[in-house]
């Protein structure tokens, strides 16, 4: 599985969640830190049965070596590989 190897996952701690794509059904801009660098990384998350605010401080899984993706007007720096908001 080469294409798996050659993926950068790394464990980030969330510090800020924002609406701003408001006319997405889905998607919350994390701001999101890795120690010594911070990224902005869009997550489908709006219509989980969270709320938003309460995964700020919780740490998840996120992939940072794919190629800026534009959603919804806004780019996307990485991608929250973690299933689910339950995260640590």
């Amino acid at each position: 599985m080469p294409a798996l190897n050659s993926l950068d996952v790394r464990l980030g701690t969330i510090y800020a969640v924002k609406n701003e794509a408001p006319d997405s059904k889905r998607l919350l801009r994390l701001m999101v830190s890795f120690g010594d660098y911070t990224r902005s990384i869009l997550g489908g998350i709006k219509q989980e049965p969270v709320d938003p605010a309460e995964i700020v401080g919780g740490q998840a899984l996120f992939v940072v070596n794919l190629p800026p993706n534009r959603m919804a007007g806004l780019v996307s720096a990485g991608f929250r590989s973690t299933s689910s908001t339950q995260m640590a």
